[in-house]
């Protein structure tokens, strides 16, 4: 008999990229199955077509957005970035390209941060039914199965995640920050219309009135002047508190996977003293945390382990807790880190099932992916096996 266990599972993988790689390859044929279904292709409307330009310049890269001719309120964003967009939804907010604008940063949002794939990975460790559909179906047969087992459905946190950074988004690529708010006030309208179920475009949970409460409290705190990047690490709670921002310490939810919890605290004038953030890591199963920084100027840090525990092992749900960072200069000494630049920080969290080493002085990497491939690799030489690895993204202004 085939030995189906999880550790059975893990011990051929080196990384369970699998997952995103079976989503990703399947993508087109699930973009030509959900397009046919909702009513097939629609001109391309002027007002989808000039927001996805904005956003192909904002982040850079090519976007692939299908119009769907439907009357209904709905969008929808694949496990490759393509998104669908029924022309519905056009009517329901009285072709408000702001409006259209959050709709899009919203579905983006749901890609960058990989809900698909988070979800399909929780998906496949608890469910041999998943893991059926990823070996031996494809096309349609696969989305329907991913359909039936609720993947294709977000959770509260991924939502309000979506909806937070979809108003980032939109009011980056210099769209009216209140557009967000006006789409969702639309999409509420269009549910009444229904008899009040919500449309598949979203959740059926957290409310329509709560999400657009948490909208106009980000809207709030952007006119009262609190930076975007703020805002998108969810560092305003309250509409009420803004006059406690400045040097205020709320909790950050970095993210939450099947083998980690990361949460991370930053000070709202930490980039003002200089102080970098607080992390705590929560193991779901047993590990090895691990943290690396990459600076603007393209150094690497190894922040944890530090030279005074080596093996940072956390048993099912311990937290180790980070609390001053600090690393070894090139001479050996003790250096804390500080925000000695502006620019992007990007913070990676690593689980492995064994001690990972990496090298404690800083050293430089030509890009995040080119980090990224080294550990792999590191993680190959040593047959260490990397359980989990998630981003994080601070910018200093």
């Amino acid at each position: 008999m085939q030995d189906t266990s999880i550790e059975a599972l893990l011990r051929g993988m080196v990384e369970m990229t699998f997952v995103d790689e079976v989503l990703v390859s399947h993508a087109p044929q699930h973009l030509v199955y959900l397009v046919n279904q909702y009513g097939g292709p629609a001109p391309m409307p002027p007002i989808l077509a000039e927001v996805i330009q904005s956003y192909e310049r904002l982040f850079k890269r090519r976007m692939v957005c299908i119009a769907v001719k439907s009357d209904t309120f709905n969008a929808g964003c694949l496990a490759d970035g393509s998104m669908i967009f029924h022309t519905g939804t056009l009517h329901w907010t009285g072709n408000d390209r702001d409006a259209v604008a959050g709709i899009i940063g919203h579905e983006i949002a749901h890609y960058e941060r990989k809900h698909l794939a988070q979800n399909a990975r929780r998906a496949w460790i608890a469910n041999s039914a998943v893991r059926i559909a990823f070996q031996s179906l494809s096309g349609s047969d696969l989305i329907q199965t991913l359909i039936q087992l609720g993947l294709w459905r977000y959770n509260r946190e991924q939502e309000l995640e979506s909806d937070r950074l979809g108003f980032v988004y939109s009011v980056r690529a210099g769209y009216d920050p209140e557009g967000s708010i006006r789409a969702f006030k639309a999409m509420e309208n269009f549910s009444k219309s229904m008899g009040g179920a919500p449309p598949e475009y979203l959740s059926t949970h957290p409310s329509t009135p709560r999400r657009i409460q948490k909208l106009e409290e980000y809207y709030a705190a952007y006119r009262a002047g609190v930076p975007l990047h703020w805002i998108e690490v969810d560092f305003v709670t309250k509409a009420g508190d803004l006059d406690k921002v400045i040097g205020a310490e709320p909790r950050v939810v970095v993210a939450s996977t099947v083998f980690m919890d990361v949460k991370m605290n930053l000070p709202g004038d930490a980039y003002r003293r200089n102080q970098f953030p607080r992390f705590a890591i929560t193991a779901r199963v047993e590990g090895y945390a691990t943290i690396i920084s990459f600076a603007p100027d393209k150094t690497v840090r190894l922040l944890l382990p530090n030279p005074y525990k080596s093996s940072n092992k956390l048993r099912e749900n311990e937290t180790v807790v980070v609390p001053d960072m600090t690393h070894i200069d090139t001479q050996g000494r003790n250096v804390r880190l500080r925000w000695d630049q502006k620019g992007t920080y990007h913070f990676l969290f690593l689980m492995t099932n064994q001690y990972l080493s990496l090298p404690f002085a800083p050293y430089k990497a030509s890009s995040l992916d080119q980090l990224k491939d080294e550990i792999r690799q590191k993680a190959k030489e040593q047959r260490v096996l990397i359980l989990d690895m998630q981003e994080q993204r601070i910018s200093v202004r």
